[in-house]
């Protein structure tokens, strides 16, 4: 079962098996694309079953949309490596570092 079976939110918690893990929410900025101004988050949901983390990052609009970024499912252990390299990429090519990254530590 994933997080996302149980709601139609961007991240779910039942209190039973999905728990809030750690969230992080970036200053307020503005560049040429996005003029009003945009911030990231990055949210993530623990699955006390299979004892792994979704993590989501979200890049937010003053106006309240909101745009997913990046997905990742994985260990409990992985959380924070992959939080800080979604914190770190804020403007880089997410894609490129998340594949890298997970794949450096998977020795692949």
């Amino acid at each position: 079962m994933n997080n996302s079976d149980i709601g139609s939110g961007l991240i779910n918690y039942d209190f039973e098996r999905f728990f809030p893990h750690k969230s992080w929410v970036s200053g307020w900025a503005t560049d040429e694309t996005y003029r009003a101004g945009f911030c990231y988050k990055i949210l993530s949901v623990r699955d006390e079953i299979d004892g792994r983390v979704e993590l989501v990052l979200v890049r937010s609009f003053r106006d309240g949309t909101k745009e997913e970024l990046h997905r990742a499912r994985i260990s409990i252990g992985e959380a924070d490596d992959a939080a800080s390299i979604f914190h770190s990429a804020s403007h880089k090519s997410l894609d490129w570092i998340m594949k890298s990254r997970i794949t450096q530590r998977r020795g692949v």
